[in-house]
């Protein structure tokens, strides 16, 4: 089927409403009409391009190359030291719950369900990075703001993935991340947990990383991003996030 035939095929699905078989270059088969209409183009990005997917791995691959290099030059030697990664986006994927919730509003209660059930797949990338942190002799620390409510399932959900982790800390009243990263390096985090140095911190949105904030874009300048690349990783998260509130200028 060419182009044209398979193109109008899908439009009539849409129309109707019913299942379509179709098949764009070997791509997309059997597409639910419901489905296309439902899922918005930066979920349909984020579950569904392989641009997404390799973003991600490229950027975890980086970020492991960076830090193989600081370790050889001996820039850790005699410390403790770990990194910070957020969990949504970063090393948890939730866009199955956004796409279970067909368009309708984020309800906390169905976001805590979610949680439960522990499905949450890994982001790609995000596994064997963490494996290779603890390999290099470092710590791991998640610092989320998902609730604490959801403590047991989120570290469950880690844990049937492989993800390694020293210490996860989520939010109780606060969703300011900075009293916990202190924790971390405080040695206050957890009971038996040497305090550490984080020398990397990963996230999805400007505010996972230490006093930025949706002002940097403003700000313009390539010296306010000159730690990102080599200390701060940033995921592309194109669906929710402090940027939403950003004038549309």
């Amino acid at each position: 089927m060419n182009r044209a035939g398979a193109a109008v095929l899908l439009l009539l699905g849409v129309c109707s409403r019913v299942p379509v078989a179709a098949s764009l270059d070997g791509g997309i088969s059997e597409l639910q009409a419901e489905e296309w209409a439902s899922m918005p183009n930066d979920l349909h990005w984020m579950r569904n391009a392989a641009e997404y997917q390799a973003m991600t791995r490229q950027l975890y691959a980086s970020a492991t190359k960076v830090l193989e290099e600081r370790v050889a030059s001996g820039e850790f030697e005699g410390k403790q030291w770990g990194v910070a990664l957020d969990a949504d986006e970063t090393v948890l994927d939730n866009s199955l719950e956004a796409k279970e919730r067909r368009g309708a509003d984020f309800d906390m209660d169905l976001w805590h369900d979610w949680c439960r059930r522990e499905e949450a797949p890994a982001v790609p990338g995000s596994v064997a990075f963490t494996r290779r942190v603890k390999e290099l002799g470092g710590k791991v620390a998640i610092v989320s703001n998902r609730s604490v409510v959801v403590q047991e399932s989120t570290e469950a959900n880690l844990i049937k993935l492989g993800v390694p982790f020293d210490v996860v800390l989520l939010m109780e009243d606060d969703d300011e991340k900075e009293p916990r990263w202190e924790r971390v390096e405080s040695g206050n985090a957890k009971a038996g947990l040497e305090a550490f140095e984080i020398v990397m911190f990963f996230g999805d949105n400007i505010t996972d990383f230490p006093g930025l904030t949706q002002d940097l874009a403003k700000e313009g300048e390539s010296s306010a991003f000159s730690d990102f690349g080599y200390k701060y990783f940033v995921f592309p998260n194109p669906v929710y996030g402090s940027w939403a509130t950003n004038a549309k200028l």
